[in-house]
């Protein structure tokens, strides 16, 4: 694509399947999906509810025959996602957050109620870091809390799941995302408990003028986080890169 990252006929396939789905299940709700031409902001600002679609989130991951990519619907009402979906499709798993049920990992038949929790001192925190997006400021951070952290790689919105589920304990991404792929992780994240924050420390919000979100720090509770030093270092950092 014009920013350069990949596009399979898997992603083309997939957007079609999930937009006529919604279409005929929820005719009157929009759809905002990576896949399609941007509706302008003049119109998309008059939207209280709309679809936030990534049909596959961790393309580099498909195409490295790696099993950690993702599909993500999410619902956004009032610029808030509401409810978000994020399914697995090598292994047929799925993450639901639903703001007024809580969050739920769902293998086959079976239910699985899934909560953050504040993360013990008494051991390493793990950190979720990309395989595709490693950046400098997040080399850096690992760098400065090395006997704190350890990093664990995972890909797409699971990243967001893994926090979710206390698979890991927090989630730093310093470079840019477009709301589509952050926008079901945060229901789902949400919905366990837990917070998706901007630089400033606010909850990432929806139907930007601009669809590109700035750095996210996905975490257990927001104010564990926001009294940890991990915080205080990324506030000294981002006030000098900004």
């Amino acid at each position: 694509k014009q920013d350069k990252s990949p596009l399979t006929e898997a992603d083309l396939i997939s957007n079609r399947t999930i937009l006529k789905t919604l279409k005929d299940y929820y005719p009157s709700i929009p759809v905002l999906s990576e896949e399609e031409k941007a509706t302008t902001y003049e119109d998309r600002k008059k939207w209280e509810y709309f679809w936030v679609v990534d049909p596959l989130d961790g393309t580099k991951e498909f195409i490295n025959e790696k099993d950690e990519f993702t599909v993500n619907i999410a619902l956004v009402h009032c610029n808030e996602p509401v409810f978000g979906l994020v399914y697995v499709p090598v292994y047929d798993e799925a993450y639901i957050g639903y703001k007024e049920f809580g969050a739920y990992k769902v293998v086959g038949n079976k239910r699985m109620k899934i909560e953050c929790s504040v993360p013990s001192a008494d051991n390493k925190l793990r950190v979720a870091i990309s395989r595709f997006h490693l950046d400098d400021i997040t080399k850096a951070f690992l760098r400065a809390f090395e006997n704190l952290c350890v990093p664990v790689t995972r890909g797409s919105a699971l990243k967001f799941c893994s926090v979710a589920e206390c698979d890991v304990d927090f989630y730093l991404r310093f470079g840019p995302t477009w709301e589509w792929d952050t926008a079901a992780g945060q229901a789902v994240v949400e919905a366990a408990g837990g917070a998706v924050l901007d630089v400033m420390g606010n909850r990432i919000k929806y139907n930007k003028p601009s669809l590109k979100n700035g750095p996210l720090f996905v975490v257990p509770d927001e104010s564990w986080f926001k009294q940890s030093v991990f915080w205080k270092w990324i506030q000294k950092k981002m006030k000098n890169t900004l």
